[in-house]
Order: C-alpha cells, then structure tokens, then sequence
C-alpha cells in the first residue's frame, strides 16, 4: 500500500541544495578573483577620439585574453582592482548546523570520522540509542519484515521451519573501549 508522510531529506533538502551552490560557487569566486578586474581612468582633460577609444578596448581585451602583459593608454590609467574573495567555511558550516538540526544528527557525525571521533560520549550515546531505536521500530518491523515476508509469499525464499522469522540487529558498540574505562 501507499505510505504517506514527509520524506527525511524534505526538512534539509534546501540545505543540502545550498552545499552544493556553495562548493560550485567557491570555485567559480576563486576564478573570477584569481584574475582581478581593471578599472581604466581616462584624465578629465583628454579628449579622447573614437579611434583612441576603440584602440583601448582592444588593448583591455588582449590583456584579458592573455595575448598582453602589459597595457598602454593615451590620456588614460589603469589600476586592478583587488577582489574580496569570501571563505564559504561560514555558510558551510550553518547548512551543516541547519541539516543537524532538522534530522537530529549530531554535527559531528555528519562532517566524518575524525570529526565523529572528537564527539562527546553524551553525543555518542544519544545517536547510538537512536539508531537502535530506528532499526527497531521502523527498519526491522516496517521496511525488512514485509521485504522479506513478500520474497516468502512469491516463493523467492523458502518458509521458515516454524513459520516465523525474527529480525536481529547486531549489537551496537555505543561507545569505544578507552571511553568505557573511562
């Protein structure tokens, strides 16, 4: 039958979108900044001819094809212009924070292993007791059960010998050695 409700990705899908903008657009920040603009200040007291005004557009656009290293004007000076390249670590790091809060995943988790590492055990044992209780009231009796109890149906299994089957998790080591000494 048809289940209804909201899709886990649903709560953070925006933010997940946004990581992704973020990572294209940081690239494409790096690029424009890595190649500055120019500005072209022509003296107020030139009188610049459309000829002389033609002659500096080409001048500026073999510069930024690369086909010049250097640029000469009449009655005109350039300066470059310095971009503000932002670091996106801040933005990264809210949709990181936004993602953790809409699923209830610790933050550390989410940005890997060694950050997973650093967690604390207070974090660890909340995930942990949340992850055994999605195996055990969802995953087991709602998405593995019927699986399975439709692969028996259509005979793609054999029945159980006594007609039942029990979903088993394997034990879920909460914490590591050294924090359980501790």
């Amino acid at each position: 039958g048809l289940s209804y409700g909201t899709s886990r990705v649903q709560k953070c899908y925006n933010q997940l979108f946004d990581i992704t903008k973020l990572s294209g657009a940081s690239a494409e920040v790096y690029w424009l900044g890595a190649f500055s603009g120019l500005s072209v200040e022509t003296d107020p007291n030139a009188a610049l001819s459309d000829t002389s005004y033609t002659r500096m557009k080409e001048e500026v656009q073999k510069y930024f094809d690369g086909l010049a290293r250097s640029l000469i004007f009449e009655g005109a000076t350039s300066k470059l212009l310095y971009p503000a390249i932002v670091s996106p670590k801040d933005h990264f790091d809210l949709q990181i924070t936004m993602i953790s809060i809409a699923t209830g995943i610790p933050r550390r988790f989410l940005t890997g292993a060694e950050a997973a590492k650093l967690a604390s055990q207070q974090d660890t044992l909340n995930w942990m007791e949340r992850v055994t209780n999605r195996r055990e009231m969802f995953v087991g009796p709602k998405v593995v059960s019927p699986v399975v109890q439709r692969l028996v149906d259509a005979g793609v299994i054999s029945d159980p010998k006594d007609e039942t089957f029990v979903v088993a998790w394997p034990r879920v080591q909460s914490l590591a050695l050294n924090e359980r000494s501790d």
